[in-house]
């Protein structure tokens, strides 16, 4: 009875999850606390995704091919990332993709709001490589 208790009591005190705002041009972008570790080999399963032909990205200048993409990050007090929603994209492997990456290198680098509550923050990471 105690655990169920405590339990209801930490559910009561937990801050409100913010609705995934419509607007996205309204949100801040992600601030962080230290380097994440992504570096250019996070394009590999980008360029493989389109060398297996399950996505097609944009020549983005001569000999130069890449695809950006947005996303948001529901990011709590403390910096813990509570969510990731990536935007639609023509290519869902695309999407899928950049949410493991955020959730795997992302943890530990971010900082938090500033308030009790958690909030929304804008990200864009764009994968360029050379070919055609």
């Amino acid at each position: 009875m105690q655990i169920l208790a405590a339990l209801l009591l930490t559910l009561a005190q937990a801050p409100e999850r913010p609705a995934v705002p419509a607007d996205w041009s309204t949100v801040p972008e992600v601030a962080y606390t230290s380097e994440t570790g992504m570096n250019e080999r996070v394009t590999l399963p980008v360029i493989e995704m389109e060398r297996r032909r399950q996505c097609r990205f944009d020549e983005t200048a001569p000999g130069t091919r890449g695809v950006s993409i947005d996303s948001l990050l529901l990011i709590g007090p403390s910096g813990e990332l509570l969510d990731v929603v990536p935007e639609d994209h023509e290519c869902a492997r695309l999407e899928s993709y950049v949410e493991r990456l955020y959730r795997r290198h992302l943890p530990g680098h971010l900082q938090g709001p500033g308030g009790a509550a958690p909030a929304w923050y804008r990200i864009r990471t764009s994968f360029t490589w050379s070919g055609s």
